[in-house]
């Protein structure tokens, strides 16, 4: 007889363990014990198929799809026969069968299945599809002003040079949107599909995430026009591009925060910037970092502004999505807004959250983010295969968890990377 740890037996009748597809299938899933149950089932009614209900379920069988050190992930996917659903779970353990429903687990074949007392999926609306495009597509990250940089007659800052060592944030290399642009076709040999750029705006840094203007190009990387032609060339070989959103923070020479530090109080844009005398520089941050202002998406005026910089880069160049900073610490109002935005002016954009955990509550809903930057994954690939700090069994495992955490749908299109901007090389 197995040994049954029944307070491993879990299911919500929501998020990933519960959770419609773009075709209309339905996904359930449920957890146990490893290896503790010998059949699972799941019984589908509807609480309007009077006066038999479950006596005309529908019964499908379920499949351990992920599976952890402690945990078997049971999954099903089907067609309902009905969009208003009931349902309840049947576990058997060799001899001994249980049920499960919203009530509780109870014993016994003949256990009482009451519609009332039933899982309950209320009404089955297909899933909000994915752009096609997104889905396992390969992405290519390009750090602008390090990637490629080709002649422009109107420079005039003094760049490093390009084999220079000096490579702190406040020397800049001169990289530029017509030298991405150049390498177009060694991208497309690459077999690259999508490509994410760190911040193109007006800044003083390399990595410009300490915006100054969000409307405008940095002079040293070109114009809009010079976006607007690499965009266009970028579709003609079936390449997308999404781009870098900084609105968690601004820099120090945005025209709100000077206007707010020097008018305080009197500044219509005070309200706009998460000022605390309580802070060592008077203000929060990103981070500890001073030259990077926290900005304060609560404030609507502020969140107006920063929605009008995202719709007007998707209309004036047509970029294919945002990959949007630092997003769990924002006001996550605004991403909805953010979200319905993007989708009214572009409905095959990509909205991706930079989450560096599980990303559930940005994600799951469908009303925030498409995607996410898969730090719980790419954390568990470097600690296998770089630093060796884990087994293949235990990568295993956390691989099987790191799937179980996202309907279907999400985790077709999530960003599963290597290395970006932030990582530190492995020297082994």
């Amino acid at each position: 007889m197995r040994t049954i740890q029944f307070g491993s037996i879990y299911h919500m009748p929501w998020l990933e363990y519960r959770h419609a597809l773009p075709d209309g299938r339905v996904c359930l899933r449920l957890k146990t014990g490893r290896g503790e149950f010998s059949r699972v089932a799941v019984r589908v009614t509807s609480n309007y198929a009077m006066p038999d209900y479950f006596k005309g379920a529908d019964e499908y069988e379920m499949a351990v799809a992920y599976r952890d050190e402690w945990h078997d992930f049971y999954e099903v996917i089907f067609f309902p026969r009905d969009l208003r659903i009931k349902y309840l779970f049947v576990l058997q353990s060799d001899e001994l069968t249980f049920k499960l429903d919203a009530t509780g687990l109870k014993a016994g074949a003949d256990a009482e299945e009451d519609v009332s007392q039933a899982f309950a999926f209320a009404y089955v609306y297909p899933a909000a599809p994915m752009p096609e495009w997104a889905r396992g597509c390969v992405g290519y990250q390009i750090f602008p002003d390090r990637f490629r940089r080709e002649p422009v007659e109107t420079d005039t800052e003094p760049v490093e040079p390009w084999t220079s060592t000096r490579v702190q944030n406040q020397y800049r290399f001169g990289g530029n949107l017509r030298g991405i642009l150049k390498a177009v076709p060694y991208l497309k040999d690459l077999g690259v599909k999508m490509i994410y750029t760190t911040p193109l705006f007006l800044s003083d840094s390399s990595h410009r995430y300490n915006t100054f203007d969000y409307f405008k190009i940095d002079p040293l990387l070109g114009t809009e026009d010079d976006l607007r032609a690499l965009c266009d060339e970028l579709h003609k070989n079936d390449i997308r591009i999404v781009l870098d959103g900084v609105f968690n923070h601004s820099g120090l020479k945005f025209a709100p925060f000077v206007d707010a530090m020097e008018k305080g109080e009197a500044s219509p844009y005070r309200g706009w910037f998460c000022f605390d005398d309580k802070m060592p520089y008077g203000y929060h941050t990103f981070g500890d970092w001073r030259y990077m202002p926290k900005l304060n998406l609560q404030n609507e005026d502020c969140a107006q502004y920063f929605l009008s910089v995202g719709r007007y880069w998707l209309e004036k160049c047509h970029v294919d999505g945002w990959r949007l900073d630092v997003s769990p610490e924002v006001w996550p109002d605004f991403w909805r807004q953010f979200k319905t935005m993007m989708r009214k002016v572009n409905p095959d954009s990509l909205m991706v959250a930079e989450c560096w955990d599980d990303s559930r509550e940005w994600l799951t809903v469908g009303d925030m983010f498409d995607s996410t930057m898969h730090y719980v994954l790419s954390r568990n690939i470097w600690s296998r295969f770089c630093r060796h700090e884990i087994s293949t069994a235990q990568f295993d495992c956390a691989l099987n968890r790191a799937a179980m955490l996202y309907p279907q749908r999400t985790q077709e299109v999530l960003w599963t990377f290597l290395g970006s901007k932030k990582t530190v090389c492995c020297d082994q």
